[in-house]
């Protein structure tokens, strides 16, 4: 949803315009396979704002900052760099990698053993890193990538927090979902290159964990900065 607002805020912006960042707030649960409709409102000359919803209720809310950048993204190279990839050690973590290969339209990495793995044995993890890129080329449009890295940006943030107490989604008793999403922008990248995605626990406390992520190309530099909380809780037996 936030990737879909996030185009919507961007779809009729002139060329050379493209977002600075943007913050989603996840007010209710939405329904896959039922329409959508986003209504985007300007609120001065570099923002706006868009509302989700489905069935006549927000689900959801988008507010982007927007920059003026003259400048494309940078030319693919698709035919160079592969990194090395984590290698499942057992049926249940090979089950677990290929259930995301299935879920996400990406190629993804992971450099070490992610921390929804070792949740998933009820071992503490406080993060992990892994790398991605779209499993096919996008086009040179700015705008194109920043949707496409505000999509996989989502990924696995829920997990690392409650990875942080052993816990992992699934298991009994566990509750988690998404509250707010932030993703800021910095120098022109492209999310069909390979980028590194560092994602840590800032902190857990009264059923909520700040999770924090970076995102840098091959040369090092960060091209993006994540931040989500998200509501965990665990119900205890009885």
């Amino acid at each position: 949803m936030a990737a879909q607002a996030l185009g919507s805020a961007l779809a009729d912006l002139p060329d050379g315009w493209s977002a600075a960042s943007l913050h989603a707030r996840f007010v209710r649960q939405g329904r896959g396979g039922e329409p959508i409709d986003y209504r985007v409102t300007p609120v001065g000359e570099r923002h706006r704002q868009v509302i989700a919803a489905q069935g006549g209720r927000t689900i959801l809310t988008l507010d982007v900052a927007f920059r003026f950048a003259s400048f494309a993204a940078p030319a693919s190279s698709r035919n160079g760099f592969e990194p090395a990839g984590w290698v499942p050690a057992d049926d249940d973590a090979a089950a677990w990698i290929s259930q995301i290969e299935r879920r996400v339209p990406y190629d993804i990495r992971f450099d070490g053993r992610p921390a929804s793995v070792a949740g998933r044995r009820g071992e503490r993890s406080g993060g992990h890193r892994f790398w991605l890129r779209t499993s096919s080329p996008l086009p040179d449009a700015p705008r194109q990538h920043e949707c496409a890295l505000t999509y996989i940006s989502d990924l696995l943030q829920v997990s690392t927090a409650l990875a942080r107490h052993g816990l992992a989604h699934g298991r009994p008793g566990v509750q988690a979902a998404s509250l707010d999403h932030a993703v800021w922008f910095h120098p022109p990248f492209r999310v069909d290159e390979w980028l590194l995605y560092e994602q840590d626990v800032l902190t857990t406390d009264g059923g909520r964990g700040l999770c924090s992520g970076r995102l840098s190309d091959r040369d090092g530099r960060v091209v993006a900065s994540v931040r989500q909380e998200a509501l965990i809780r665990r119900r205890l037996p009885g």
